[in-house]
């Protein structure tokens, strides 16, 4: 159980160990802005098609340089504030960031130091919240964290001010150079620029983000546009284009994370509120009624999930927007080119069950690389509107058979084998042919699906099964016999993981179920429910009193079950990486999906702290299987098959398998290697990234747990290898099927049914499924 401290402990290790190196890594914030996509673009006619549109760049930046804010000059030139090799320093570019020129660093700032949020001033210098931690970099609790107001000049002179109220403190400065602050404690003020004490207050209301326009104050709270007059703090009557346009498809502003945002904003040259978001570039003179759409996010990096917004500048009628992406920052340019249609003249229509990050991530990035075509990505299930996988899957059939089906079917959760049967997927070998001939390719992964010199799907990654822990008892880890024996020992699996174990193994087990003609095998599936339903009642037949009452409180929802984690993230609510300090407490064995490297190093890291962890597939009705993530296929009624084939390429490239390192390992070797033996998580034999936890022990006492990850030797790194080399069966994770089983087999665990009744209803539901 974590508490109060442990909250604040792993913010304070974010903040004070990651972020002073420079690295940012941006978390569940994406969630926050998925609600912010916008209208699909009307196609242009290719005989008659419209002409201009504004093109995307990446401004290249000096080396080694993490920004962090950008404004436009009074000089007319960019400036752009962040961190180099050296430390804090602004830079000036005056041909539209062709160049850059370091104009200052900060004086009395180090490298070291972390600003919680750091702005520019266009009229010259700027301002920032500095968080200082105790003097061994750390901080037990907030009493022992200072923060100060810094201003600084042009040159770089900064002054130093305590301040009580920094912490969340969100700063902006107008275009005329006047410092504002959001305040969840004092509301909205202006500041003094040099000291950050308050001059005035504009309102105590609680809104989500600030920002400036003219002379206005814009608060965007959680459904609607507020409007002040900065000099009088007076309520200005509401501008109903921009509200509009704004909370139209339900946005929202709220902050998530110490760095970035879900909006940037800023003036123009002829003082129109300029503002960027993932619906994309948007252009309006305050108390107009029009909000104009200068670049669309869809056909742009912006609509990426994974992007938040530091700074946004306009210089010459050319956009400048200044985002985290992951650990990475970047400064893209928006340029208008009138010789390119205004919008594409392909569509590329995609389709999963689920949302994907990942593929749309690439789908932003496919369209980079290829501005003639529009990716029309289309969720089956959205989670709001009430439809079921039955339901998805019955109007994705109905639109193929139509002649309406999609181009690319990104095949998670769904039986492939279906679509093979009924001879709607086009063969992929030669795709896979052209990445093996390049990069490499994992051909025990990708090929699994092959039958017959035909290829019809491929996954673009893959996670593996695993039991970490002791390395005696993991080593005989096989079936449900040796399972059931670790689980009659006190101390051995994780609550967490018996409670789990339904969901667990099925995917280890679940392709093992499957006769020749798809129906289920009933001798297989009862070994299943009657093998789960064992290990959870040895389980408890051993477990203490405490342990007891932990089981019931997953059972009654008081902790975060499988099935919650699920419905968040249905590929890695059991990455093994969750309850990695469980093997530094009273657990010797846990079970789950490796996913990334940075997941193995922590396995790497408690066994080079307690010399007693190892990690091996997990073996019980199959050996060696693989998760498989993002199967695509290409249907062969596909309208764009050319299209079709280099976003399935692009996919499998180097470049687009780099873009997901911790979501799913590579099956391009080239990409693999790099994943496995290249380090940039920023930690290495002495450590850099640390997670830690409190928990309460079976005599109720507090416990303080901390894993500094250390990087994994070269030969735990070949161990890693040889495992994804070794893995070579596909996880059957069609999701009806899942749902059927495991909501039987959740009654049986309960008590509700028995072990033959969960299985006859199993069978018979199943069995109406596959005859429909």
């Amino acid at each position: 159980m974590c508490g109060e401290k442990n909250v604040r402990r792993n913010i304070m290790n974010q903040i004070l160990r990651r972020f002073r190196k420079g690295v940012c890594t941006v978390t569940a914030f994406a969630c926050v802005l998925a609600n912010l996509l916008p209208v699909t673009p009307a196609l242009a006619q290719e005989e008659e098609a419209a002409m201009g549109r504004y093109l995307e760049t990446q401004v290249q930046l000096p080396e080694e340089f993490f920004i962090r804010d950008i404004v436009r000059t009074s000089e007319g030139c960019l400036r752009m504030i962040g961190t180099d090799e050296e430390g804090y320093a602004m830079y000036d570019s005056c041909d539209g960031g062709v160049t850059w020129e370091k104009a200052a660093g900060l004086s009395e700032v180090s490298g070291d130091d972390y600003f919680l949020s750091m702005i520019l001033n266009p009229v010259g210098g700027g301002a920032g919240i500095l968080l200082e931690g105790s003097d061994d970099g750390g901080a037990e609790s907030e009493a022992d964290l200072n923060c100060s107001f810094v201003s600084f000049d042009a040159e770089g002179n900064t002054q130093k001010t305590p301040m009580d109220d920094g912490i969340g403190m969100i700063l902006r400065f107008s275009g005329q150079g006047q410092l504002l602050g959001l305040s969840y404690n004092s509301g909205v003020s202006v500041l003094d620029g040099e000291t950050g004490a308050i001059s005035s207050t504009i309102t105590s209301a609680t809104v989500d983000m600030i920002g400036a326009c003219g002379n206005e104050v814009l608060l965007l709270g959680e459904s609607e546009l507020l409007r002040y007059d900065m000099t009088t703090g007076e309520p200005i009557m509401r501008d109903d284009a921009l509200d509009e346009a704004l909370y139209a498809q339900g946005g929202s502003y709220m902050v998530a994370t110490t760095f970035g945002t879900a909006i940037a904003m800023t003036e123009d040259e002829e003082g129109r509120l300029c503002y960027s978001t993932r619906n994309g570039i948007f252009s309006h003179m305050m108390g107009g009624s029009v909000v104009e759409q200068v670049v669309d996010g869809k056909l742009s990096s912006l609509s990426d999930p994974n992007v938040l917004f530091l700074g946004m500048a306009v210089l010459n009628q050319n956009f400048y927007v200044a985002v985290a992406n992951g650990s990475e920052t970047q400064l893209l340019r928006y340029e208008y080119d009138a010789d390119v249609p205004s919008t594409p003249q392909k569509e590329l229509n995609v389709y999963s069950l689920r949302e994907s990050g990942a593929v749309r991530q690439a789908a932003v990035l496919f369209q980079k690389k290829y501005p003639d075509v529009y990716v029309n990505y289309k969720i089956g299930m959205t989670g709001d509107d009430g439809v079921t996988v039955s339901d998805a899957l019955r109007t994705l059939n109905t639109d193929i058979l139509a002649g309406n089906g999609p181009d690319v079917l990104i095949l998670d959760e769904m039986s492939v084998d279906t679509y093979v049967r009924q001879g709607l997927l086009a063969d992929l070998s030669d795709i896979v042919s052209e990445i093996q001939g390049s990069d490499g390719i994992l051909e025990n992964v990708a090929r699994v699906y092959e039958s017959d010199g035909i290829l019809p799907a491929v996954p673009a990654k893959f996670g593996m099964l695993v039991a970490a822990g002791d390395p005696e008892m993991i080593g005989s880890v096989e079936g449900f016999d040796s399972l059931a024996g670790l689980a009659a020992q006190a101390g051995v699996l994780a609550t967490y993981d018996v409670v789990s174990m339904g969901e667990i193994l099925y995917r280890n087990c679940a392709g093992s179920w499957k006769n020749e003609d798809q129906t289920i095998n009933q001798e297989k599936l009862s070994e299943f429910i009657k093998g789960v339903n064992t290990i959870a009642r040895v389980y408890r037949e051993n477990a203490s009193e405490k342990t007891l009452e932990k089981i019931d409180g997953y059972q009654n929802g008081i902790y975060a079950t499988w099935v919650m984690m699920d419905h968040y993230s249905s590929t890695m609510a059991d990455d093994i990486s969750l309850g990695i300090l469980d093997l530094l407490s009273e657990t010797k064995v846990k079970l789950g999906s490796l996913n990334s490297t940075m997941a193995y190093a922590g396995l790497c890291s408690i066994n080079q702290k307690t010399g007693a962890c190892k990690a091996s597939l997990l073996s019980v009705q199959q050996s060696d299987v693989f998760l498989p993530y993002c199967v695509m296929g290409i249907l062969n009624t596909a309208k764009e098959q050319e299209s079709a084939k280099d976003f399935v390429k692009y996919m499998l490239s180097f470049e687009g398998q780099m873009q997901n390192k911790n979501n799913g390992f590579s099956v391009n070797v080239k990409s693999l290697e790099e994943e496995i033996y290249t380090n940039t998580y920023g930690i290495d034999d002495n450590g850099g990234y640390t997670v830690s936890s409190s928990q309460i022990d079976e005599e109720g006492m507090m416990m303080d747990i901390e894993l500094t990850y250390i990087w994994p030797s070269v030969e735990e790194l070949d161990a890693l290898y040889e495992m994804a080399k070794q893995v070579s069966v596909a996880a059957d994770l069609e999701r009806v099927q899942h749902d059927v089983i495991i909501e039987e087999l959740e009654r049986c665990l309960n008590g509700e049914i028995g072990e033959d009744e969960a299985i006859n209803t199993i069978m018979q539901k199943m069995n109406l499924y596959l005859a429909e």
